[in-house]
């Protein structure tokens, strides 16, 4: 503090000077004579002012630069009135261009000031603030900046500058909020020492993050669900891994199992944990193990590969297993996947079907051999049919024809219509045919016998000889068929009561 009051002073001391020659200047200018050693000693006081100027703050530097302008102006026109020695010519460029340079740096960093959307407080070595760029002036519309410490107008924490120093560490970014805590600012606060002058500062800079810092939160929110979804995925994807149906491992490039599901050591009588670590070339007999060699050796540039291999377990029990195996390439390094089943079910039903195809083959075989019998049962029954026609039916149909008693050929008639309907029927009744072949006169000695009468009463009834009807007895039973078999003629026609005909006279 007490070093910049003396500087101010001294500065204050030579710009009175600088107006105390500047009067005398004017005063010698309306008497008409102007002393050169006057103009040297003006000039030498305004290059002093200027010097100290150049060494003040920004915003003293403004201040003083507003009241040497006046004089400076002054001297010009005093200056251009009067011829001047070179030297004092030299030494009013020199001022000229010092003054123009010390407005064009005040208008440069007065437009950045004014111009930056940055928030910029300029407080004192005591921490007030001393000025604000229209940003800020916009940012606390309800009170004023100027005077305030800004540990108090920005809400920090700390109650003296030491304290908020220590907290708010020079030249570092720190997030504050402000307006109630809906805006988010990084506040950098920045020493303020100009080598000169000693005089000592800050400069606050807050830059708006409210952007920023949603977008961090919406962003950690979006890898908060992420990771949450991640972490449901994979425990979906491990709890289907061990709940598949089938045997899963992972195996690396020296064939040992680095993951397996609980399905793979089911299958092989193995915990999880003992099938980790295991050459998998071990799960299988020397055949087994040589025919997975190939087909990992197999895999390069095709998709995956099936085969049928032996499976061992503990207690050296074989069981089939179909094994497809497939190449992936997990961090640069290739893998193998094996989805294993275990195919005994199926092999069983192979052979059982197998075995069923065996019998299935030799029923076949045996139908076949039934078949031909059928067929020669038809074709005796489609000869035996066809001699009946000729031997039996048509003969009959020709006696029909030939007989002129409408009485016998409605028997006969009668007969012919029994035998047609018992060809539906089979041949039981085949015998029926002979009576087709029988006479008038056997027709109604059959009638007799299967009435019960004797060879008497049906020599009374017909009037024949006793000869005569024994005669007739016996062309019937050889008509008939009956002849030299012990069938008696009575029974006989009394079972075939329905296929006698009546005797028409």
């Amino acid at each position: 503090m007490g070093s910049e009051s003396n500087t101010a002073k001294s500065w204050q001391e030579m710009l009175v000077d600088a107006q105390h020659m500047a009067e005398i200047l004017v005063q010698e200018t309306h008497e008409g004579h102007v002393p050169s050693e006057s103009l040297c000693q003006c000039v030498d006081c305004f290059r002093m002012a200027v010097d100290a100027v150049s060494g003040l703050t920004q915003e003293t530097q403004s201040s003083a630069l507003q009241q040497i302008s006046p004089l400076c102006d002054l001297l010009r026109s005093v200056l251009d009135r009067h011829q001047l020695p070179e030297t004092v010519n030299q030494e009013l460029r020199w001022l000229r261009a010092a003054n123009r340079s010390l407005t064009l740096e005040k208008n440069r960093y007065h437009n950045i000031f004014a111009a930056t959307t940055n928030l910029v407080l300029v407080a004192d070595y005591q921490g007030r603030i001393t000025r604000t760029n229209p940003e800020a002036e916009r940012c606390f519309p309800d009170r004023s900046a100027i005077g305030q410490h800004f540990w108090e107008l920005l809400d920090l924490q700390g109650v003296t500058l030491e304290q908020v120093l220590d907290q708010y560490r020079l030249g570092e970014s720190n997030e504050i909020f402000l307006s109630g805590g809906s805006c988010c600012y990084a506040l950098r606060i920045l020493p303020f020492s100009p080598a000169l002058s000693g005089v000592r500062g800050y400069i606050l800079i807050l830059n708006d993050i409210t952007v920023l810092v949603d977008q961090a939160q919406e962003l950690e929110t979006l890898v908060a669900e992420r990771t949450h979804a991640l972490i449901n995925s994979e425990q979906m994807l491990r709890h289907i891994f061990d709940s598949a149906g089938n045997g899963i491992m992972l195996v690396n490039e020296s064939y040992t199992i680095v993951q397996a599901n609980r399905r793979a050591g089911a299958i092989y009588g193995f915990a999880v944990e003992q099938l980790l670590g295991q050459d998998v070339r071990n799960l299988t007999d020397l055949a087994g193990r040589t025919e997975l060699t190939a087909c990992f050796s197999d895999l390069d540039g095709q998709p995956g590969k099936i085969g049928e291999i032996a499976g061992l377990r503990p207690d050296g029990s074989v069981l089939p297993t179909s094994i497809t195996i497939t190449r992936v390439s997990i961090d640069d390094r290739f893998f193998w996947t094996l989805i294993v089943r275990n195919i005994s079910r199926q092999k069983a039903l192979e052979e059982r079907l197998i075995r069923e195809k065996t019998q299935v083959e030799e029923m076949n075989v045996t139908l076949r051999n039934v078949m031909k019998s059928i067929d020669e049962e038809r074709r005796q029954f489609e000869g035996k049919l066809a001699r009946k026609i000729r031997a039996d039916l048509l003969p009959a149909l020709e006696k029909v024809h030939q007989e002129k008693a409408a009485g016998v050929r409605s028997s006969y008639l009668d007969l012919v219509r029994e035998q047609l309907v018992s060809l539906t029927k089979g041949f039981e009744t085949e015998l029926d045919a002979g009576l087709l072949k029988l006479s008038r006169t056997e027709l109604a000695v059959c009638r007799f016998i299967q009435a019960g009468s004797t060879t008497k009463e049906i020599c009374e009834a017909l009037n024949l000889a006793f000869e005569t009807v024994q005669t007739h007895r016996k062309n019937i039973r050889r008509k008939l068929g009956l002849h030299g078999k012990k069938v008696n003629l009575h029974a006989y026609l009394a079972s075939r009561s329905q296929s006698l005909p009546p005797v028409h006279e």
